[in-house]
């Protein structure tokens, strides 16, 4: 075996390593299978909005791009909005979510703010180290506190994005080195433990939470998706080369128009 070889084995071992714990929780909890496979379409950027249909020619121009279940001009047909904007689905939020006590979301918002703050301001410093520290130090029945807020909706959490990207399972969020650096580390090492696993944050695995809201949410998206996109269908033949027009992934499964239930 030549060194290409063994170093072409070797990516596939980490590949392996890196989804393993992933795997395991989709067949321990095949009732689930359906939101584990639109974490991965999220974690591949796939799109089932009104820009791709267009490119497409499956709907014409007069389409709204604002989201079909809210409505709101501001929001967009788009995994992440639903998962953590959509009013429609807030209750399905708290249902996922609420067991967790509320000040945990400030906790990992105030941790994604001592990475990608850029000034030395002393006082930012002090902040976020209290509330890390008060969360730390609270007892441990915090994680039976039930909370009716949609804190993941919670237009005081600075960064829902990059939360939304942590609870599908992204881990570094291009920030490996500073998380490295941070005086937080173990923090980190523990949340991102309880991704795929049970652990001090969560009774259970925030993956597989995620995935239980997504079995939830995207049916009820792509009903919305292909009522809106039916009222605005063209006639004319698809276009093969709108993927690449919208930088959409290439589309191998569901089609939000012709299989509004997204299983393909």
């Amino acid at each position: 075996m030549n060194k290409s070889q063994i170093n072409y084995y070797l990516k596939l071992n980490l590949i392996y390593n890196k989804t393993d714990n992933y795997l395991k929780l989709n067949l321990e909890y095949p009732e689930y299978s359906k939101g584990f496979r639109w974490i991965l379409s999220a974690r591949c950027g796939y799109k089932i909005d009104a820009r791709v249909a267009k490119a497409a020619k499956m709907i014409n121009n007069s389409c709204p791009n604002c989201c079909s279940c809210c409505f709101h001009c501001d929001s967009y047909q788009r995994i992440d909005h639903w998962f953590i904007n959509c009013f429609l689905f807030k209750n399905l939020r708290i249902d996922h979510f609420s067991d967790l006590d509320r000040n945990f979301f400030y906790f990992l918002d105030s941790l994604f703010n001592s990475l990608v703050r850029t000034s030395n301001n002393p006082s930012v410093d002090n902040s976020i180290n209290s509330i890390v520290k008060g969360y730390k130090s609270s007892n441990n029945m915090r994680i039976n506190s039930i909370s009716n807020i949609d804190i993941l909706g919670n237009k005081k959490i600075v960064n829902r994005y990059s939360i939304y990207i942590f609870l599908i399972g992204g881990r570094d969020y291009g920030f490996s080195d500073r998380i490295n650096n941070s005086p937080y580390k173990k923090e980190w090492e523990c949340l991102f433990k309880c991704q795929t696993e049970s652990g001090t944050y969560s009774k259970s695995p925030f993956l597989l939470r995620s995935a239980a809201l997504l079995n939830d949410i995207m049916p009820v998206v792509c009903k919305r998706q292909y009522i809106l996109f039916n009222k605005f269908k063209t006639n004319l033949s698809m276009n093969v080369n709108a993927d690449n027009t919208v930088g959409q992934p290439s589309r191998t499964n569901a089609d939000p128009i012709s299989d509004p239930s997204g299983i393909g």
